[in-house]
């Protein structure tokens, strides 16, 4: 959309609709498809295979030919330059100390292709959707609610801005199947490969025996009336804990006790926003659906007590920006999946539950993509360049 922009790159708005319009084009892409071919009706089991492929190839090729958008692509792209597919261990040793083992090998593996990081990021997106495309045909009962939930709940940054976590944790949602099957094995495998993609997967190993538990009712309620209290409250109880774990016993090498640091230093106040009611009204509606089922679903279970550990992380480390961002998007996904069961649950004791819920999704798609960093170019058509796209980060962040 630059002819709705200034000319000079420089002048372009912090701020601006502008930069939602491609986004909201996508959605509304999904609203129609829907409409027209009804890719999927969760209560007669029908299902659409040509739309639902269309639907994933449009979102493959919307990400995969992004134009540096958002902050990480850049780090990304520094990174990728000087790697050398040399697969030699003492080298992987020496370079994973920013991308894990089994990504830096990944990458290699594309340099080996070629030297283009654009179409690094393609195969990136490619692998990403493939993988969403299984875990979304297994979990979903509404297709296009789900993806409009996806771009809304953190779906837009986790595919843009952090790749190597993207794919533990859609890993750790393939292996979801494991844990309904009861087959450990495939479900370490799974997250195996995960752990070696970003160090983060390693708190998906304990799922395998939380996410099927059924909680007492009443510890349920209790439960939750301590965390939202502690939430509320902002009360930091992780604080002395970090410390004599990160400093005190020296867990880690002298750059990680570094970045961790760095972490910690960015604390802010926990403050009532919108994010905050919504979270809250979250939590209520689910266990509400949660008390009333006399048997509950696998699959609403999984998703349930996935919401409950997002919950948790929130109130927990709500004192630190950048900790409680990295513990939630874990958990994001539970937002994908269990919205879906409660627009169900709802439906005839709440009028347009799920309009309610779209128009929530849609509203935050505008509030994480209204900045320039989020300006949405494709390798094939942009008019910026890459310190332009560096200068739209900065002003983003506020420090240009």
């Amino acid at each position: 959309m630059w002819f709705l922009l200034p000319v000079d790159l420089h002048a372009y708005p912090v701020v601006s609709w502008i930069y939602t319009i491609p986004y909201f084009f996508l959605c509304a892409f999904v609203f129609i498809l829907s409409k027209k071919t009804n890719i999927y009706n969760a209560y007669e089991k029908s299902f659409n295979r040509k739309a639902y492929l269309l639907l994933f190839a449009v979102l493959t090729v919307f990400f995969g030919s992004r134009w540096y958008l958002f902050s990480d692509n850049l780090a990304y792209a520094q990174e990728y330059l000087y790697i050398t597919p040399t697969f030699k261990w003492n080298y992987i040793e020496i370079h994973s100390w920013w991308w894990d083992k089994g990504y830096l090998i990944f990458a290699m593996l594309c340099k080996m292709i070629t030297p283009d990081f654009n179409f690094f990021v393609f195969v990136n997106t490619l692998i990403d959707f493939i993988l969403f495309y299984y875990v979304v045909k297994k979990h979903s009962l509404n297709i296009p609610f789900t993806i409009i939930l996806f771009l809304g709940f953190y779906g837009i940054i986790m595919e843009c801005n952090m790749m190597r976590n993207m794919k533990a944790i859609l890993l750790f949602l393939i292996s979801i199947r494991y844990i309904e099957n009861r087959n450990l094995l495939k479900f370490l495998l799974c997250n195996i490969i995960g752990f070696s993609m970003h160090a983060s997967a390693l708190f998906f190993f304990p799922m395998y025996w939380l996410l099927n538990k059924k909680i007492n009712k009443r510890a349920l309620v209790a439960l939750a009336m301590i965390f939202l209290f502690i939430y509320i409250a902002n009360i930091d109880i992780v604080n002395d804990l970090i410390k004599t774990i990160i400093f005190k016993l020296k867990l880690y090498d002298f750059h990680s006790i570094d970045k961790v640091a760095t972490y910690y230093d960015n604390s802010e106040t926990q403050k009532l926003s919108l994010g905050t009611i919504e979270r809250i009204i979250t939590l209520g509606l689910a266990m509400y659906a949660y008390l009333k089922q006399k048997v509950v679903d696998k699959q609403f279970l999984i998703f349930f007590n996935s919401y409950i550990l997002f919950f948790i992380a929130y109130s927990v480390f709500g004192f630190n920006e950048v900790f409680r961002d990295r513990f939630t998007t874990l958990f994001y996904y539970s937002y994908w999946f269990l919205y879906p069961y409660l627009a169900i649950f709802y439906k005839g004791k709440i009028k347009h539950f799920s309009l309610f819920v779209m128009i929530y999704a849609m509203l935050r798609i505008f509030m994480l993509t209204s900045n320039c960093a989020a300006y949405y170019e494709t390798v094939f058509f942009h008019n910026s360049s890459i310190s332009e796209r560096a200068m739209f980060n900065a002003k983003t962040m506020g420090v240009w």
